[in-house]
């Protein structure tokens, strides 16, 4: 799917990329699907090259003493052989 007028995304939705293959071989095969997305910013402000160098040196010094920021990852997967 492309679309040059874009997709509204909600923060309130859930959303899941499902890929259904029709695997004919008679054996298990593996399987990937990979989904690119690009997200306009209007409000997007390039950071100037110091701040750039800024940010570098502090996740640099992050790195040696790692804080969790964040919660758990939520993953889904759906797999199928034939469908």
């Amino acid at each position: 799917f492309t679309s040059t007028e874009g997709v509204p995304l909600y923060k309130d939705h859930e959303y899941e990329l499902i890929s259904v293959y029709n695997n004919t071989s008679g054996s298990i095969q593996d399987a990937m699907a990979t989904m690119f997305l690009y997200v306009f910013d209007p409000e997007f402000k390039k950071p100037s090259p110091e701040t750039l160098a800024s940010i570098s040196t502090n996740s640099e010094n992050s790195q040696k003493n790692p804080v969790k920021k964040h919660g758990p990852r939520r993953e889904r997967h759906r797999h199928g052989l034939g469908r």
